[in-house]
């Protein structure tokens, strides 16, 4: 989005919905997806989140650390192990100083956190697959000259694990199909 687009943006917020500063907006997407709607509140960041849950809900959110030679290593971690399949682009960012952070937010998550009652698109005939907040699951990317810092918060809330969620690539769409014609995936 080029500067015009945003300042564009900001000015219609500040002028129609009374938002003063857009930067105060951005974290009210990150709610609890087990909270009552009546109850749901916004957190600063994704680690507020987790704190709740595990404060809160008494949930154990599992989290791991890895550690890649480069980005090719780390492309093959995530696709062997299916984690391209779960996450989708939340963000990249590249810094001044050759650093480049990238954050994959489960594909569940709700990270728009709210439904706009001026939508123009027509609802899928499955539903949504989205969840009422955000679930905690998350990759979190640091890229440098030193290799690729992987911060994986394995741990899954608010969802069931359901094949109509996956972001499926079409070779493995096709995989699937031929399993189902051939009798089924019990292998």
């Amino acid at each position: 989005m080029d500067q015009q687009n945003v300042s564009n943006k900001n000015r219609h917020l500040k002028k129609m919905h009374s938002i003063l500063n857009s930067k105060a907006c951005i974290a009210k997407h990150v709610k609890c997806p087990l909270c009552s709607d009546e109850d749901k509140i916004s957190f600063g960041s994704h680690e507020n989140l987790i704190d709740h849950l595990e404060q809160m809900h008494s949930l154990v959110i599992q989290q791991s650390s890895h550690h890649f030679a480069n980005k090719e290593d780390f492309e093959a971690w995530r696709y062997l192990s299916n984690r391209n399949v779960d996450y989708i682009l939340e963000r990249a960012v590249k810094t001044d100083s050759a650093e480049e952070y990238i954050y994959c937010n489960c594909n569940r998550s709700n990270t728009i956190g709210y439904l706009s009652p001026f939508s123009q698109r027509n609802m899928k005939k499955g539903g949504s697959i989205k969840i009422s907040g955000l679930c905690p699951s998350r990759i979190s990317v640091k890229i440098n000259s030193s290799g690729v810092a992987v911060k994986y918060i394995e741990t899954h809330v608010g969802h069931n694990d359901e094949l109509r969620s996956k972001c499926l690539s079409n070779t493995q769409q096709e995989l699937l199909a031929n399993k189902l014609v051939v009798g089924g995936m019990s292998s």
